[in-house]
């Protein structure tokens, strides 16, 4: 099973997923046709014998031609085909199980990274919004280890390391420190470089307890996706 068959069979049982936004959008399936070619262009997966010509569902425009796992073949399996059809699929992270479809919210996110749900699960997470994220992704088997694909980054996943990271940075980030850029400012958690009026205001006893905890992660991937999640104490 690709990311994009676990998405498409998610998406067919549920329908209707509420977004981040506050709408929701309606999936329906599309329209597809016999192919002659067994594999799919882009995931490598069977297309058994149902899809979409490649020429007729890949735009000139579209740049990750790259990731084709089978660049041989001309047929799109109709995954592949339904995922790049939406462009909620692109704009909006996702959670897809066997069952459920999600676009969660950050915070949403954040539960969901702590504790995953039953395998096999694809989670996908769209920073920018521009990108086709679910192409790139891998499908996970286990909760303990598993992958998440932040734009074109994947990001292996341990939940109590994860949780390990998020304590010191969602207390940083309580106490008035920003956790990424924003506009003209760089982020102080993100970089290590705080302003020394915030560390006065905290306490620098406490705030140095917090760096050293922070410190031997920064610029990791795992930090990365933290810095995404994490959460104000008084959101949580």
């Amino acid at each position: 099973m690709s990311a994009t068959s676990l998405i498409y069979q998610a998406a067919m049982r549920q329908r209707t997923v509420n977004m981040s936004s506050g709408k929701s959008v309606t999936y329906q399936d599309i329209e597809a046709g016999p192919v002659k070619d067994g594999l799919c262009w882009l995931c490598g997966a069977q297309t058994t014998g149902q899809g979409i010509p490649v020429k007729e569902a890949i735009k000139p425009t579209f740049t990750d031609g790259p990731l084709a796992k089978a660049p041989n073949s001309q047929s799109l399996c109709k995954a592949c085909a339904f995922c790049l059809s939406y462009r909620e699929l692109r704009n909006y992270s996702i959670v897809a199980t066997t069952e459920t479809l999600l676009h969660p919210t950050r915070a949403e996110l954040r539960g969901i990274l702590l504790d995953p749900p039953k395998p096999p699960f694809v989670i996908c997470v769209a920073v920018s919004g521009q990108k086709w994220v679910h192409i790139k992704s891998l499908e996970a088997w286990s909760r303990d280890d598993f992958p998440v694909q932040m734009e074109d980054t994947t990001v292996y996943v341990i939940p109590e390391i994860l949780a390990g990271i998020l304590e010191p940075v969602e207390a940083l980030y309580s106490a008035g420190f920003r956790k990424a850029a924003y506009k003209d400012m760089a982020g102080e958690i993100e970089t290590g470089d705080y302003e020394p009026y915030k560390v006065q205001l905290m306490g620098v006893s406490e705030w140095e307890r917090l760096e050293n905890l922070v410190a031997p992660h920064r610029g990791t991937r795992l930090f990365q996706l933290a810095l995404f999640v994490a959460q104000k104490k008084e959101e949580l």
